[in-house]
């Protein structure tokens, strides 16, 4: 498990009267990244390859429109209790970098709930590596595909936020200071639940 970059928040009503309202804050277990298909600079984008081990999770547009995509997944259920209600909740993640030594402009990121089990891998280094055991663009896990290349997700996003910046770069020329974003939503305090209930 690398180092933490998400959290999801819950603000929990317990199912028994005898026990209070109650915030939990569950740490991602399980991240990676994969590349779409394209060509970067005339070379194959490597949609074969795997993050899972990688310390970063590379996500959004990246050159020539090129798409990545990151994945996390949480604990709900071991760390809520069954009948509970949930009323809020909040996926937190903290951006290092935006684009390359230049920067780029900014983008919405959009969350969605994923309906394939998938494995985080052991893929490392910034274009990540051909595994064959972790999430790529066409493959869930090691022996299972995505119905739908580039991952099987609800259609309907549980929340964006628009993402501007760090850049690699402060003014004065050292390393950026993280940026910790937030996604909050009707739709993914719904989505919470319905891991809780057993629904999804």
């Amino acid at each position: 498990m690398k180092k933490l970059t998400s959290v999801l928040t819950a603000l929990v009503v317990a199912a028994s009267m005898s026990t209070a309202n109650a915030q939990v804050t569950i740490d991602a277990f399980k991240d990676s990244a994969f590349f779409a298909a394209g060509f970067v600079d005339g070379v194959p984008s490597f949609t074969f390859n795997n993050f899972g081990a990688y310390i970063f999770v590379p996500v959004a547009h990246a050159n020539n429109d090129r798409v990545n995509r990151a994945v996390f997944q949480f604990d709900i259920a071991g760390n809520v209790p069954s009948g509970a209600t949930i009323t809020n909740a909040t996926f937190e993640f903290e951006v290092t970098q935006q684009g390359g030594p230049g920067g780029q402009t900014g983008i919405d990121f959009s969350l969605h709930r994923v309906t394939t089990a998938w494995d985080e891998g052991t893929g490392d280094f910034q274009q990540g590596e051909p595994t064959g055991d972790g999430v790529t663009w066409d493959f869930a896990t090691a022996m299972t595909m995505w119905t739908t290349p580039g991952g099987d997700f609800d259609a309907t996003t549980s929340g964006t936020v628009f993402v501007d910046g760090p850049t690699s770069l402060d003014p004065v020329g050292d390393p950026a200071t993280p940026i910790t974003y937030s996604i909050s939503s009707a739709k993914l305090i719904q989505d919470v639940q319905d891991i809780i209930d057993g629904t999804a």
